[in-house]
């Protein structure tokens, strides 16, 4: 307890201060990097991979100042080339933890709501090429949907979808899941990868508290194509769903 405490003291100092301000900073530095491309007409003067290992590294660091330890499984199970993403969605910590288990070499981007585009951390949404989904527009939610698939599948990465499309508050509740991922992964033959996300709900809540905070990210073996192909966009959900239900109820405590 004793070490703990001595730990704990500069952590609040470390987070407040230099990490915080450090983090955010970082979104303002790839927002002008994105501005700068544009202004070039030249996304390869700050190409993606540079933004997406420069996101990573700041994720890393935020997560060390909160005394997150991550626990990666099934990395293996990734696949290569692209692939579609859906993890649970359980607090605003799980983008962050979600790109640092992943690392700098698989690059990744992000379907997000319209509403993180007037955020302070726009820089990084751009800079990673999000794709903004309304979800009180239908039309424009299943055009972001084929464009993220597309942009995905067309630059050989992953995207990341929450299917629930909103945060539970809680490892062990999961809501229902939104098949539109799993439409758009079916339209394009794309596999796709069950993420479940156990853990993050404790990180903002015991920010300020001695100890670690133990976060869980499990990648299942992805659903092939030839198996997408057999079954329709609800079932596809339903299954996704049931395998990370199995996965929280044997990895939380």
């Amino acid at each position: 307890m004793l070490i703990d405490m001595i730990v704990w003291i500069p952590r609040i100092f470390f987070l407040l201060f230099y990490t915080s301000w450090n983090f955010f900073w970082g979104s303002r530095r790839e927002r002008k990097w994105v501005i700068k491309n544009n202004n070039l007409q030249d996304d390869n003067h700050h190409p993606f991979s540079k933004r997406w290992e420069y996101a990573v590294t700041k994720s890393k660091m935020l997560s060390f100042s909160l005394g997150i330890k991550l626990v990666v499984r099934g990395e293996d199970n990734l696949p290569k080339g692209s692939a579609v993403l859906t993890p649970n969605h359980v607090s605003y910590a799980d983008s962050m933890t979600l790109m640092q288990a992943l690392g700098p070499d698989r690059e990744t981007s992000a379907v997000a709501k319209i509403e993180l585009e007037k955020s302070v951390l726009r820089g990084y949404f751009d800079a990673l090429e999000a794709f903004y989904i309304d979800r009180e527009n239908f039309r424009q939610a299943i055009a972001a949907l084929i464009g993220a698939g597309k942009w995905a599948k067309n630059n050989n990465r992953y995207m990341v979808i929450f299917p629930e499309g909103k945060r539970s508050g809680d490892s062990n509740k999961i809501d229902d899941f939104n098949d539109g991922a799993y439409s758009i992964s079916k339209k394009l033959l794309m596999p796709i990868v069950p993420v479940t996300i156990i853990g993050t709900e404790q990180v903002f809540r015991k920010a300020f508290l001695p100890g670690k905070r133990v976060v869980q990210i499990i990648f299942d073996k992805p659903i092939k194509t030839k198996d997408i192909r057999h079954k329709d966009s609800v079932t596809i959900s339903n299954e996704v769903r049931e395998q990370i239900k199995l996965n929280i109820d044997k990895y939380s405590k």
